[in-house]
């Protein structure tokens, strides 16, 4: 018997690779893919799975070791976006409060502080969605309605309020690598813009000199640079990463970045959210005419010098996101850590549990243990993937992309998923295959692993769910990559 034909036959013999309820002609492709991954050498010492499941019957179609647990990158925006859905409901709308303590007296005066009070809202001041809900904007109608009382003198401090989801924004398990980078950007209870800046380089002709830092966009109060960054060889790319930690302002910026760029820019982490927040409506209030003698703090910052704050608190305006729906599509389509990280705090609170990812796991594994998903399965570290402590199994994805397709809000998680040849993280894959425009799936990444969790229709338009998941190759990203679009493009191919 051939060698693969062996391998392949003591898979299905033990489980560990298995067809049972299609015709063998159907998946013959899919089956020949795996099959070869047993001898490729990029694949050697690679721990893979993969489940496929029929959506209407719950039949297994493809099942290639699936009860193993692997790390899930940012497929696992697939549970935390579902979990957000079922508990919120995708009309969920986040608050956040502009109040003011104290009273104003003749003159204008204002004898207390003014806070914003957040509740966690990941779009807030995010240029997703317009000009309208832009930080510009936000911060202008804020210093107005406070002028509208007719505030002229501020004698407190304008203060962010972060606390419904404590102090911790960093989740155990992020790499020091990832978190002074924008994509590490940890959450806060008073998220703005993002949390993350601009920082803008320059780098001369001669491939090895130091690289120029010159500003960063915006300007963060109290940041500073240690420049250990070089000029790297021309269409090198970025492989610039800046280091640091949750509120220090020290930043140590390293790697390369390609000669001869006159810009060059590269995004990292705010390192205190609120207290950004709460700087650029004390320079908001400057401009519009109001004198702010208190300057920017945090309830946080004010806890640790155990200053006492009054604990009442007048409501000025209230600000309202857009629905949640929109929040999780662009959770999705762009894997933004943050905002996935934000839903995953903000599902904890709505359960009655502290704001912190610890708390948010728990709930989200109690979740999905409530409908019938096994807990041995969930083993989850944040809510967006970047922890490498994450892990589940190709079943249990499967399983719950299935239950998803039974839910009022599954309309909107199916349009949030990134479409194969079209959108998002999946808009330059599977180009000229029946895949394109049909396959919706969440994509993952993280340092030695590679991952997809969706939905295709074959052939007979037959909704199937898919996870695949591939570890320790010794190929490149992109290589394992084009592995993977292979079996995807093979399972939009079948009957």
């Amino acid at each position: 018997m051939n060698f693969r034909l062996l391998i392949l036959s003591i898979l299905c013999a033990t489980g560990l690779l298995s067809t049972p309820m299609l015709p063998a002609q159907n998946t013959a492709a899919v089956n020949r893919i795996f099959q070869n991954w047993t001898t490729d050498p990029d694949l050697s010492g690679a721990t893979w799975s993969s489940t496929v499941i029929d959506i209407e019957s719950g039949n297994v179609l493809v099942s290639v070791d699936p009860d193993r647990i692997l790390a899930t990158a940012s497929t696992m925006k697939v549970v935390t976006t579902a979990t957000a859905f079922a508990i919120l409901g995708p009309d969920y709308k986040f608050n956040t409060y502009f109040e003011m303590d104290g009273n104003i007296q003749a003159g204008g005066v204002l004898y207390g502080n003014v806070y914003l009070r957040g509740e966690g809202d990941p779009s807030l001041g995010s240029s997703r969605w317009g000009e309208a809900r832009s930080a510009d904007v936000l911060m202008a109608n804020w210093a107005e309605t406070l002028k509208s009382k007719g505030v002229k003198v501020l004698k407190g401090a304008v203060i962010g309020d972060a606390s419904i989801f404590g102090s911790q924004m960093v989740p155990d398990g992020w790499g020091w690598e990832d978190i002074g980078n924008y994509y590490g950007a940890g959450v806060s209870g008073l998220n703005f813009a993002e949390n993350y800046y601009e920082l803008h380089l320059r780098t001369g002709s001669k491939v090895g000199s130091r690289a120029e830092i010159l500003r960063t966009d915006p300007f963060i109060p109290g940041m500073s640079f240690i420049n250990e960054l070089y000029a790297g060889p021309a269409g090198s790319g970025d492989r610039a990463y800046i280091f640091g930690g949750p509120y220090t302002f020290e930043r140590y910026v390293r790697g390369t970045i390609p000669a001869s760029s006159n810009l060059f820019v590269v995004k990292g982490s705010i390192p205190d959210p609120a207290l950004y927040a709460a700087q650029r409506l004390q320079e908001e209030l400057i401009k519009c005419g109001i004198k702010v003698e208190g300057g920017a703090t945090t309830v946080r910052a004010i806890a640790l010098s155990e200053v006492y704050l009054p604990p009442n608190r007048e409501l000025i305006s209230t600000y309202t996101s857009p629905p949640l729906s929109e929040i999780i599509y662009h959770t999705n389509k762009r894997s933004v850590n943050l905002f996935a990280e934000a839903l995953a705090c903000r599902v904890a609170v709505a359960r009655g549990q502290e704001g912190s990812t610890e708390s948010a796991v728990r709930v989200i594994e109690s979740y999905w243990e409530s409908k019938g998903l096994p807990k041995k399965s969930m083993q989850f570290a944040d809510g967006s993937g970047l922890s490498p402590n994450n892990g589940t199994s190709t079943r249990f994805m499967t399983s719950l992309l299935r239950k998803a397709t039974t839910e009022p809000w599954f309309d909107d998680f199916y349009a949030s998923l990134p479409v194969a040849g079209e959108s998002g993280t999946l808009e330059n894959m599977l180009k000229g295959t029946r895949a394109a425009g049909n396959l919706h799936a969440k994509s993952g990444f993280i340092e030695g692993v590679r991952a997809y969790a969706g939905y295709v229709r074959t052939r007979s338009n037959r909704m199937l769910a898919f996870s695949l998941v591939s570890t320790r190759y010794s190929c490149t990203a992109g290589q394992m990559r084009q592995k993977m679009e292979a079996v995807m493009a093979a399972l939009a191919e079948l009957e």
